[in-house]
């Protein structure tokens, strides 16, 4: 997601086409724009991601579930309670 937002570039197809012994396509699928992505660690990063959603939902792009918080419980990136993705 963050490579198609921030350059326009469709990676995905870039990838296949590779795999299938084609020359990838260069072609922006899209403008490029400003991606953000942004990690739940706490109930303040989840209170955060709500009012973004409410306040601005035209820039979330993608969100996942969110796990329920428990505070302290990060240990790495595996273990987050969950992360969303802003364009624009």
């Amino acid at each position: 997601d963050l490579v198609r937002i921030s350059t326009g570039m469709d990676f995905v197809r870039m990838v296949v086409d590779t795999a299938c012994g084609n020359a990838p396509d260069l072609t922006p699928a899209d403008e490029p724009a400003r991606a953000e992505i942004r990690f739940v660690f706490t109930r303040a990063d989840l209170e955060a991601y709500r009012r973004t959603a409410a306040e601005h939902p035209e820039r979330l792009w993608r969100a996942s579930e969110m796990a329920e918080i428990h505070e302290g419980a990060v240990t790495d990136s595996s273990t987050r309670f969950g992360y969303y993705i802003l364009k624009g």
